[in-house]
C-alpha cells in the first residue's frame, strides 16, 4: 500500500463515519421477516477475522457509548490487522 492509497483509505473512512451519524435500523434478512441486528454482520466480521481481540468492549455491550480509550484500542487493533494483511514484511522481518 502506498502513502497515497493510505491517504485515500483514511479519507474514505473519515467521510463514511461523518455520513453515518444517522441511526441505523434493523432490516429483514429472511423470508419469514426475522430481522437481524444492523451491526451483526460487522461484529461477526471483526470477530471472525480477528480484527479485534475477543474481549474487546466493542464486541460487547454495543449500545454503550464508546470511550476514548476503547476507540484508541479498536483503531490500534484494526491498524495492526491491516498491516498484517496488506504490508509485506521487510527483509529484516523475515
Amino acid at each position: 500500500m502506498t502513502r497515497y492509497e493510505l491517504a485515500v483509505a483514511l479519507a474514505a473512512m473519515v467521510q463514511y463515519i461523518q455520513q453515518s451519524r444517522e441511526p441505523l435500523t434493523c432490516k429483514p434478512t429472511d423470508e419469514s421477516g426475522n430481522a437481524a441486528h444492523w451491526a451483526a454482520d460487522s461484529l461477526g466480521f471483526l470477530r471472525n477475522e480477528k480484527v479485534l481481540p475477543p474481549d474487546s468492549p466493542i464486541l460487547q455491550g454495543g449500545d454503550d457509548v464508546v470511550t476514548a480509550s476503547e476507540l484508541a484500542d479498536a483503531l490500534v487493533s484494526t491498524a495492526a490487522k491491516l498491516v498484517e494483511i496488506a504490508v509485506p514484511p521487510t527483509n529484516s522481518e523475515s
